[in-house]
């Protein structure tokens, strides 16, 4: 497994050098160790999704303008609703996020096409929408701050997938609900135990509906557990939400 992902990334860091670059002749000393058994038989299958990820990862650190018709290692899953009209308050924002990502103003229609699940690589997503799978609707993604182009990465919630198709184009979208933050941060530990693990704390409340609970679904990251956290201060019970992230993961 060690040997695959080695591989992968060196085959990815050199697909990025530009031959003019003092480092294109040295390329020659990044020698792939080579693959024996039943690893020559996935080796391209998983060398090709892990490099597709990264490259979106990084396309996602640089703020590039991602629309959601970019290529990702994956698709979306049942159940599947076709031709569903949208709500006339979520219309209004995926009308605001076209504007927003193509800088105009263009006649959509209201009709897609809803997905209960979302797979990257071999990360499978669920929605809010099915409660059989609402336990694992939680994610968390990029966000991208308009006041001062900050990059964050937020909480959320996701209500559910979509395709969209306008200007000729199928848009891979989510729906989702950003969580608010919260200052307080601990360090969580099990009973009676050494091993701790660091959590965010955020507030159960979302953020209000605006252009932003529309994301591409390229902006994903991973998803997270979530913990109901009580506690008492002054007297007052104070319940907040605390996020402890899974690492994505590539079954290789």
């Amino acid at each position: 497994m060690r040997i695959v992902m080695r591989n992968a990334q060196v085959d990815y860091r050199i697909a990025r050098i530009d031959q003019k670059s003092p480092l294109f002749e040295s390329l020659s000393l990044l020698e792939k160790r080579k693959t024996r058994g039943s690893l020559q038989l996935t080796e391209n299958f998983e060398t090709d999704e892990l490099a597709t990820y990264l490259d979106m990862a990084e396309r996602v650190d640089e703020c590039s303008d991602i629309s959601g018709t970019e290529k990702y290692p994956g698709f979306m899953l049942g159940p599947c609703y076709e031709n569903v009209t949208l709500p006339d308050d979520i219309f209004r924002l995926l009308r605001e996020y076209y504007r927003v990502i193509y800088n105009s103003q263009q006649p959509i229609g209201r009709t897609i096409m809803q997905f209960g699940r979302l797979r990257i690589g071999s990360e499978v997503y669920r929605a809010q929408i099915s409660p059989h799978y609402a336990k694992r609707s939680y994610i968390r993604a990029k966000f991208l701050a308009n006041r001062d182009n900050t990059i964050d990465i937020y909480p959320e919630q996701v209500q559910f997938f979509f395709q969209h198709t306008t200007q000729s184009k199928t848009h891979h979208l989510a729906y989702i609900r950003w969580y608010r933050p919260d200052q307080r941060q601990f360090s969580l530990s099990l009973s009676n135990e050494n091993n701790t693990c660091s959590a965010e704390i955020w507030q159960h409340a979302f953020y209000a509906m605006s252009c932003d609970c529309i994301i591409p679904v390229q902006m994903i990251l991973s998803r997270f557990i979530p913990y109901n956290m009580q506690f008492t201060s002054r007297n007052r019970e104070i319940n907040l939400l605390g996020v402890i992230s899974i690492n994505k993961q590539f079954h290789i």
